[in-house]
């Protein structure tokens, strides 16, 4: 059986996790250990990711694990910078892709 987690509105280190007081990076990194421990081997990332820079922290870990990535940008998501940011899974990862819906 294949095993797909559903990950969304993460707000790494953004001002939600400020207001809030809550280390969303921390809280990130335990859910991908538990995806690793699950053998999860694919993730949906649906927007509002947070800072691009703990972003691909959190991407390159899945990607060092094999972990295959699908990702949208939500409404909180600087839709410039963190594509710029995301383009080097382009070239090193076969294992991503972007979905971009316009509405």
């Amino acid at each position: 059986m294949t095993k797909i987690a559903h990950i969304t509105d993460m707000h790494l280190d953004d001002e939600m996790s400020e207001y809030y007081k809550t280390d969303t990076f921390k809280n990130a990194q335990n859910i991908i250990e538990d995806l690793i421990k699950r053998n999860i081997k694919y993730v949906i990332f649906t927007g509002d990711n947070g800072k691009p820079d703990k972003f691909t922290k959190i991407l390159q870990i899945l990607q060092k694990n094999n972990i295959n990535f699908y990702i949208t940008l939500g409404n909180h998501d600087n839709f410039n910078s963190d594509l710029i940011d995301l383009k080097q899974f382009h070239a090193q990862n076969e294992f991503y892709q972007f979905l971009m819906i316009q509405s």
